[in-house]
């Protein structure tokens, strides 16, 4: 197995291990819920409305994604900044 896959299963395997559902209830603040509603309240969004559009782009999306391939292969550059930079 690649080993940069190996590793960040690894990761993936460790973090669903540790994670803990949030305590309590999810509480939506207000501003989002106003969003919500200015969103859902758009021409677009209504019953009735075209919205084959969506699962097309769903489909195209699948494909090419589905055929991409990873062009490099150096590690990604590091985020810290080196001493007298």
């Amino acid at each position: 197995m690649d080993p940069q896959l190996k590793a960040a299963l690894e990761i993936l395997e460790k973090a669903e291990r540790e994670w803990k559902p949030p305590p309590g209830p999810i509480v939506l603040s207000d501003e989002y819920l106003r969003l919500v509603e200015r969103y859902e309240a758009l021409p677009q969004s209504r019953s009735g409305v075209d919205k084959t559009w969506v699962g097309r782009l769903i489909d195209d999306s699948e494909r090419e994604l589905g055929s991409a391939i990873r062009t490099w292969t150096r590690e990604a550059p590091s985020t810290r900044s080196s001493p007298g930079s």
